[in-house]
């Protein structure tokens, strides 16, 4: 499957450029909890059925919000994301391992590998805001300062 670069210049692994662009805007929908975000990942799903990152994103989507309903669609989500990542990018395989973990109900682990994808990727912002998320939920406010203190040096003003 092609490798495309995403607005953050890191590797995705998509069907097409218009797959790959379609991700961005999903990614941009999340960081502005934009109401439409769920319709813009259907988006995505339609250029690109089997790109494992939104099926991991539609995953976390489904742990976000905390609904036990929601749960086996999760599971099932993240099951898809890691049987598709086998074919994708180390940072790809990484995520759909979070996305297990935290379906499995490993909030801790799942946290632990978005801060291990932030250490060779500072710029994906989903491992950022997920790994946040995490420590803000555990109470943790050490690591939620040192997770960002960390990744702060390779951005600048320019980058969204």
């Amino acid at each position: 499957m092609p490798i495309f670069k995403d607005k953050r210049d890191l590797d995705l692994t998509a069907a097409s450029s218009e797959a790959a662009a379609a991700f961005d805007y999903v990614i941009d929908g999340y960081l502005s909890m934009a109401p439409e975000t769920g319709d813009r990942l259907k988006a995505t799903f339609a250029a690109d059925p089997d790109m494992a990152m939104a099926h991991c994103l539609k995953a976390y989507f489904m742990m976000l919000m905390a609904m036990g309903g929601l749960m086996p669609k999760a599971q099932q989500a993240a099951a898809k994301a890691g049987e598709l990542a086998a074919r994708a990018t180390p940072r790809e395989r990484a995520h759909a391992c979070a996305a297990g973990l935290w379906t499995a109900r490993n909030m801790d682990g799942a946290a632990m590998v978005w801060e291990e994808i932030l250490l060779d990727y500072p710029h994906d912002i989903l491992a950022a805001r997920l790994a946040h998320f995490a420590h803000f939920y555990a109470g943790d406010g050490r690591h939620l300062r040192d997770s960002v203190n960390r990744i702060m040096p390779a951005w600048n003003k320019d980058m969204s």
